[in-house]
């Protein structure tokens, strides 16, 4: 059994024959369907929120505010 993105650059290549291979990929990935039979349903992707890295500034004013209370 072939891998499906193999079969499916080498079908490319054949399409545009005399061309770069880094063309060929880049026309591949524009055109494959990844899990052709299957056909399920089509997953959102969350975004993840990230936590704001504390800076040195942030750092020292707090450490300010500490000492005044």
């Amino acid at each position: 059994m072939t891998n499906a993105w193999l079969t499916h650059v080498r079908k490319t290549m054949g399409e545009h024959p005399g061309k770069t291979f880094s063309f060929i990929l880049k026309r591949a990935n524009k055109t494959y369907k990844k899990g052709g039979k299957k056909g399920g349903k089509n997953k959102k992707k969350k975004n993840k929120s990230r936590r704001r890295k504390s800076t040195l500034k942030n750092k020292k004013n707090k450490k300010k505010k500490k000492n005044k209370n």
